[in-house]
């Protein structure tokens, strides 16, 4: 396993993404969106590669998620 570094200490994981997970039915599409998730707020990484229902949870919930990056890189 390696270390990725970040400035982030942390972010507010909102009801939403829990829901959202929620709805994934294959632990396959769990990961999947959660590590975007991570990714995107702790290392600013874009997700590639993502498809199917992890794909469709990540388009809803990317609003908000981006929202939170600006917040945090405008501080």
């Amino acid at each position: 396993m390696s270390f990725k570094e970040t400035k982030r200490k942390g972010f507010n994981f909102f009801r939403s993404y829990y829901d959202v997970y929620n709805e994934l039915i294959t632990p396959t599409d769990k990961v999947a969106f959660i590590d975007a998730l991570l990714d995107r707020q702790f290392l600013g990484e874009k997700p590639k590669g993502l498809s199917g229902m992890a794909k469709f949870a990540w388009i809803s919930q990317v609003n908000s998620i981006d929202s939170q990056i600006k917040g945090f890189e405008d501080k």
